[in-house]
């Protein structure tokens, strides 16, 4: 993780630290170039997942634990290459 994208992001009335430096909308696009579907990514995105302790990815973002957006980029990245679902 680069330290100088390190950013604050307010959601939901809370500022949080993203340092991946991505935005909610941003995700959402290297989702769907990931899926290759705009749809795929959207069910992807809006399903709820044990990785994000039952939420999904999108509410997961939105959430207060640690590193939201990092998270859910590793997961992308792991789709990505093959290594989850």
């Amino acid at each position: 993780m680069n330290i100088d994208m390190m950013k604050f992001q307010k959601k939901g009335g809370i500022v949080q630290k993203n340092t991946t430096g991505k935005t909610t909308a941003e995700i959402e696009a290297m989702a769907e170039s990931i899926f290759d579907d705009p749809a795929a990514a959207q069910i992807w995105l809006h399903s709820a997942n044990s990785t994000f302790a039952g939420l999904s990815p999108i509410d997961y973002l939105a959430s207060d634990a640690h590193e939201p957006a990092a998270a859910v980029l590793l997961v992308l990245n792991a789709i990505a290459t093959g290594g989850a679902t």
